[in-house]
């Protein structure tokens, strides 16, 4: 269950995305359930050879005032009677409605929280809200689920203090960048993020305020900042650097859609920026480590002890003194330097992070889970 439309292909999309596309090709039959607002009755289509079923909700305004999907009684229904086909259902994201009736449909099911049940999301007013939603049902959707998938350590350690007993597998998503993906680094291009141009969550405003710390930080290089905007915040980050006298070296992008036009883009940069205050496990800096660039990352990527372990770039605290000091030492390498780190980064991945290496323990988990 979730979303895999190629112009919303990031985050929990682009991993869903993949994963379908990787299981169908491998001989799965796959069929993706998608919960939305556009349609008034079920419809079925084709993405790109996914079977995507689009199922209609009520939108009701919850007490954080987001809008809540509660599915309508003609799509409780249809995908009741579809169900009974399914071996397993693998629910995608949390704190989602519709997840809560699709796991009564007495089929088994995984959970992916997708970094959902971070420390930062349950602070602050909407974090008590949710707390009571993990005592009401996300804890009993836990612990009744056949696996619950984490990306990362602290997001094993995180939902195993929520719902203890729950089964859990550690176990990233497939990275996909094709044949387009070079060992070509330039080393002297800007200083790349690609993500969701979501400034308080992944750290765009302390990159902007690093940047602005030291007027020859980035040696004449730009920062470039790509991803689809969240509310108003690429005008935000466009105001921002104006404010700081820093907006002729800071440039803002739309996503880029095209395989290999991102791959070249990342290929290009100088050094790949994730400055995140809080994560799942970022696809976007294992795809820039799979291109040879060196990254420079937040503990809070939970991306840190792998770019540690194989010195692939950078790891700072989420603060811009410490992003200053990273880019600082990053940027001082010779070009070498930094292509060797990024030749490390690109080993990890492919030791880690390619379909053939986790082809095995993706059909593990679902085998599991639908034997019980």
């Amino acid at each position: 269950m979730g979303n895999i439309q190629a112009l919303r292909a990031n985050g929990v999309h682009a991993a869903t995305r993949r994963l379908t596309h990787h299981l169908q090709n491998d001989g799965h039959v796959v069929e993706v359930w998608h919960f939305t607002r556009a349609v008034t009755a079920p419809a079925e289509r084709l993405d790109e050879g996914i079977n995507v079923l689009d199922l209609p909700v009520h939108a009701v305004r919850g007490v954080t005032g987001a809008y809540l999907q509660i599915p309508t009684r003609e799509a409780r229904s249809i995908l009741a009677e579809r169900a009974l086909d399914m071996d397993v259902v693998h629910l995608h994201s949390v704190f989602q409605p519709d997840h809560l009736w699709a796991a009564r449909l007495g089929r088994p099911y995984v959970v992916t929280p997708h970094g959902g049940y971070d420390a930062a999301t349950m602070r602050g007013a909407a974090g008590l809200v949710k707390q009571a939603l993990v005592a009401a049902h996300e804890r009993r959707l836990l612990r009744s689920a056949r696996a619950v998938q984490v990306l990362s350590g602290e997001e094993r350690r995180r939902v195993s203090q929520l719902a203890p007993g729950s089964r859990l597998i550690q176990l990233a998503f497939p990275l996909d960048l094709g044949e387009h993906v070079t060992d070509d680094y330039a080393g002297d291009g800007p200083i790349l993020f690609v993500g969701r141009l979501d400034v308080r969550t992944k750290g765009l405003d302390l990159l902007l305020d690093a940047v602005a710390s030291d007027a020859g930080l980035l040696g004449g290089r730009q920062v470039l900042l790509i991803g689809p905007s969240v509310g108003d915040s690429e005008s935000w980050l466009r105001q921002r650097a104006g404010a700081l006298g820093i907006a002729d070296r800071v440039c803002v992008r739309r996503p880029i859609q095209n395989r290999k036009e991102l791959v070249q883009t990342m290929s290009a940069c100088s050094v790949f920026v994730h400055t995140s205050r809080r994560e799942g496990l970022p696809t976007a800096v294992l795809e820039a480590m799979h291109c040879s660039v060196p990254v420079l990352v937040t503990e809070e990527t939970n991306t840190g002890t792998l770019v540690r372990t194989m010195a692939a770039g950078m790891v700072v605290s989420a603060d811009a003194a410490s992003i200053a000091d990273g880019l600082r030492n990053l940027l001082a390498l010779s070009a070498a330097d930094r292509d060797a780190m990024g030749k490390r980064g690109k080993k990890a991945v492919l030791d880690s992070f390619t379909w053939d290496r986790l082809r095995d323990r993706y059909e593990a988990m679902y085998r599991g889970a639908a034997q019980g």
